[in-house]
């Protein structure tokens, strides 16, 4: 699931990066508005995204820790 995350985030990014490229500036107030707010929006799902794979990868850190701590107690239980 991780690094699903981290591949569509990569994708969402690179894909936001090519469209604000090629965008042409607006040349009225109205345009202007419409990709402010676009940008937004853009900036509010990779925001959501960027949390949410956060979070997978801390799930992932404290399952590593509790595997360590077992494996250790176990160790320490059999040849102490």
């Amino acid at each position: 699931m991780f690094l699903s995350c981290i591949s569509q985030l990569d994708k969402l990014i690179e894909k936001t990066e090519h469209e604000y490229l090629e965008s042409e500036l607006p040349s009225d107030l109205s345009r202007a508005e419409s990709m402010l707010e676009e940008h937004k929006r853009k900036k509010q799902e990779i925001s959501h995204l960027i949390n949410y794979t956060a979070d997978e990868g801390e799930k992932i850190v404290v399952r590593v820790r509790q595997t360590v701590r077992q494996t250790f107690d176990f160790f320490m239980f059999f040849f102490t």
